[in-house]
């Protein structure tokens, strides 16, 4: 797995995200460019995204699935992350993962931290 940071619009890092050896520079340059185009977004308790969940219509249950469905070591770091996580960020790469896996755009998810957030 290859490790980069993530920049924001401002060039400052927000994050780092990982993708599998043999990433092609142009999927790393997709990648990074939406952190970059996107606003910043305030991280979120795991009360917080758990209730946007449920108020969006996602179940918990329909979490569970997503990450079970995930392959090792993969789905183990992912349950761990849910678990155990004292904040959620917007631009990690399981929360991208998850999303599309739910059919999810990256407007939705942003869409789903503002609601957080709010809540």
């Amino acid at each position: 797995m290859g490790t980069r940071n993530i920049l924001n619009k401002d060039g400052q890092v927000v994050g780092t995200i990982t993708l599998p050896d043999g990433t092609s520079e142009s999927d790393w340059a997709k990648v990074l460019s939406s952190y970059a185009e996107s606003p910043t977004i305030p991280d979120v308790t795991p009360r917080q995204i758990r209730q946007a969940l449920v108020v969006s219509g996602i179940s918990l249950t329909d979490i569970d699935t997503a990450l079970n469905s995930l392959p090792e070591p993969v789905k183990s770091m992912a349950k761990i992350e849910w678990e155990y996580s004292v904040a959620f960020q917007r631009n990690r790469q399981l929360v991208s993962q998850v999303g599309q896996m739910l059919g999810w755009t990256s407007q939705q998810l942003d869409g789903l931290w503002q609601l957080a957030a709010s809540l």
